[in-house]
């Protein structure tokens, strides 16, 4: 079995929350808050959560060409159908699909009425290419020598780790819900820097998550993956630490 820790029967795997002091007012919430959004006063349409994932009858997997991201993509939205209880129709459509992304800005045209499915971050994807710019609650850069992920909000770095310490066995990943506002489009992603580190975020959202999708107020999780067992591939046998979430 994976290295735990639950907290609260959430699934949170493995870390020393850190309190949230703009949400002091409900200590059962902080207490399991983790570098959190200091957005927590906007609480408008423009801010999804997870558990928008449910609110959907139809899917749509955006495929970049790449084999993981299509795997993870795949893994994505069967996950959404087992943890929602619903029967949504999946459908695994080409970016270079005609209406499916702006053809010069590659921002995703699928609507409110459609939940997107993205595995992979933007060196393969080009719509997380275009959400990144302004819409992902949380932004990923390489650099030289580093892996960073800041927070959208005011910029705070929550994970910077020098890319030599981070291979196939060991990753920092991310599973977040991205509402794009002109389009009213709401996209669910899971990367890591890595194909397996993808592939571990994906794991932990359908096996680590599913059993309070469909109420998880939260907008993202930052996940340090590390394999410990035979498996080479995400499994039970590894460790999944929260080191940053959304409140």
């Amino acid at each position: 079995m994976a290295s735990t820790g639950l907290l609260a029967g959430c699934g949170y795997f493995g870390f020393d929350p850190i309190r949230d002091a703009s949400a002091g007012s409900d200590a059962s919430t902080s207490a399991m808050d983790a570098q959190s959004d200091s957005a927590v006063t906007d609480a408008g349409p423009t801010r999804p959560r997870i558990a928008d994932v449910c609110a959907t009858t139809a899917i749509t997997v955006i495929l970049d060409g790449d084999a993981t991201d299509a795997q993870v993509g795949g893994e994505l939205a069967t996950a959404v159908a087992a943890a929602c209880s619903v029967s949504p129709t999946i459908q695994m459509l080409s970016e270079t699909t005609p209406g499916l992304l702006d053809p010069s800005t590659r921002a995703p045209l699928l609507g409110p009425a459609m939940l997107g499915v993205v595995g992979g971050d933007n060196f393969y994807q080009d719509v997380m290419g275009y959400l990144e710019m302004g819409a992902t609650p949380v932004v990923s850069t390489q650099t030289a020598s580093d892996w960073i992920i800041t927070r959208r909000s005011d910029g705070a770095t929550l994970v910077s780790r020098p890319l030599s310490t981070l291979d196939l066995t060991h990753d920092i990943t991310v599973v977040e819900i991205i509402r794009d506002v002109p389009s009213g489009s709401v996209l669910l992603a899971a990367y890591g820097l890595y194909y397996r580190g993808t592939r571990a975020a994906s794991y932990y959202f359908a096996n680590v998550l599913n059993s309070t999708i469909t109420v998880d107020g939260r907008e993202y999780y930052v996940v340090e993956w590390t394999n410990v067992d035979a498996d080479p591939d995400p499994s039970a046998g590894d460790t999944y630490t929260v080191l940053a979430m959304s409140p």
